[in-house]
């Protein structure tokens, strides 16, 4: 009996023990939360030097697709403050695919509107002299979406690089419904098969009556 009492007051120390680290752990999660919030704040309206210098880093990375990328930012360091872990979710996994299929959008665009710069890697003291002319510089999908188009575009073509894109853009919507992809394409099957057949058979009834019509003037001559 008394080893028993032991054992439970050593198991209620080790509960103690991990309360009180959490406890000392949330101040501190909430304290860097706070500083990186104020960090991405300077940086999304361009507040001084520290502002433009931290968007211009986020445009050199990520170009336009980086005011999403401020978005996710912002929910994990919400997420990370209030439950220490970012949630396993399927709307996560569609953010992070939007991002990705974002930075092909706007890389892809880029190209389309600027040719021959945009055909060239960017360059982060370039980027940051950029904001001199202009606040909302033009970098298309930045670093990560030039090398991704750069790196794909040999192996499947523009057209495969569109057709990526526009299949990441789909899953990405469906994800963030919170739906599988197996169920929304056999909706969509099963639409499709439905809509085929209410064509084939309003097509079929047309052509007998224009039968029936045909034969019917045929009698009457």
């Amino acid at each position: 009996m008394p080893k028993a009492k032991k054992r439970n007051t050593k198991s209620a120390r080790g509960k103690k023990r991990s309360s009180n680290k959490k406890n000392n752990e949330t101040p501190l999660r909430f304290g860097l939360a706070i500083i990186f919030v104020v960090l991405l704040m300077l940086g999304i309206f361009q507040l001084g030097i520290v502002g433009i210098g931290i968007d211009s880093f986020f445009n050199y990375l990520f170009g336009w697709a980086r005011y999403l990328v401020y978005v996710l930012f912002m929910l994990a360091i919400g997420f990370l403050a209030y439950n220490g872990k970012l949630p396993k979710t399927r709307r996560l996994t569609g953010s992070i695919f939007l991002a990705i299929a974002l930075l092909f959008v706007f890389q892809l665009y880029y190209l389309l509107m600027s040719g021959e710069q945009a055909k060239r890697e960017p360059v982060l003291s370039y980027v940051y002299k950029s904001y001199q002319l202009s606040y909302f510089p033009n970098f298309g999908g930045g670093l990560f979406g030039y090398y991704l188009v750069e790196l794909l575009t040999p192996l499947i073509s523009i057209a495969g690089v569109v057709l990526v894109t526009l299949l990441l853009l789909i899953s990405s919507v469906i994800l963030l419904q919170k739906k599988r992809h197996r169920d929304v394409s056999k909706s969509v099957f099963e639409k499709s098969k439905s809509r085929m057949f209410k064509a084939y058979t309003s097509y079929h009834t047309h052509s007998e009556k224009r039968k029936l019509k045909r034969n019917e003037k045929r009698e009457l001559k």
